[in-house]
């Protein structure tokens, strides 16, 4: 199958869930993820905010600001098309329409991330592999600011419902691969040891 192939079922099996399955599936993940990371080694956390029924990070935002850590949120630039930077956030009541009406940190958040200690990247994807490739929407968005980002990389998430993670996807060399995926069943291709 082809990226495209891929996209197109994976994209139509999320999009059949109902709000119910969609915030069920959510709430085992982050119970996956907050039980499978060692919360003491990492301050900042960069986190999606959903569309099209994506895991849903929101409550898990919430929890991870409540325990005092640095939430951060991407915001697409509107001068370099296909370009983005994590702001932060302190409260979802921060977030406005951005990009393809996804949620983002209001324009008058200027506290841009920076790479200074030990961080955690959360990242939404259609699909996902046990090798920790992960499929977007072909945009490059997460690709382009990973590969790009100064200084040692963030702890790469990515956060999926079980049926988006097959045994093997295409690949090409600016992919960025993630360092664990968390489903609402187990974490896959996860190379980090705790």
């Amino acid at each position: 199958m082809t990226k495209n192939d891929y996209r197109q079922k994976i994209s139509s099996l999320r999009l059949a869930m109902s709000q119910g399955q969609v915030s069920e599936k959510s709430s085992k993940i982050s119970r996956v993820f907050l039980n499978w990371i060692d919360l003491d080694k990492y301050q900042s956390f960069l986190v999606y905010l959903p569309i099209k029924n994506e895991v849903d990070t929101k409550p898990l935002i919430e929890n991870l600001l409540q325990t005092g850590k640095k939430i951060y949120a991407p915001r697409c630039s509107q001068e370099h098309s296909g370009c983005m930077d994590f702001y932060m956030l302190s409260d979802l009541s921060e977030l406005s329409p951005g990009y393809c009406g996804i949620a983002e940190p209001c324009s008058n958040s200027s506290a841009l991330y920076v790479n200074t200690g030990p961080s955690v990247c959360i990242l939404p994807g259609l699909a996902f592999d046990h090798q920790g490739q992960r499929l977007g929407y072909g945009h490059g968005f997460f690709d382009r600011y990973l590969r790009e980002l100064p200084g040692p990389k963030p702890l790469l998430i990515g956060f999926a419902y079980d049926f988006q993670v097959v045994d093997a996807l295409p690949g090409d060399d600016w992919d960025v691969p993630v360092d664990a995926v968390i489903t609402d069943k187990r974490v896959v291709a996860s190379k980090i040891d705790y």
